[in-house]
């Protein structure tokens, strides 16, 4: 898997994030957002941080289709 692009925040709650892209988006693809927990280095690493989990200790996604 690659990441799109990765914005870290505090602990907290957020709205209205933008989230700056590392490539462009291909037409009619389908992409997901995933949140994961920092190891403690405060760098994103998609080997070694954890995806946070829900109640049912699923992984938090939503996914966005382009046009």
């Amino acid at each position: 898997a690659n990441a799109l692009g990765a914005v870290r925040r505090d602990e907290g709650q957020y709205t209205n994030i933008t989230i700056p892209l590392l490539r462009d988006t291909q037409s009619d693809s389908r992409y997901w957002i995933v949140l994961y927990s920092d190891n403690g280095d405060r760098q994103f690493n998609l080997q070694t941080d954890s995806p946070l989990k829900d109640s049912l200790d699923s992984p938090i996604t939503s996914s966005f289709k382009t046009q």
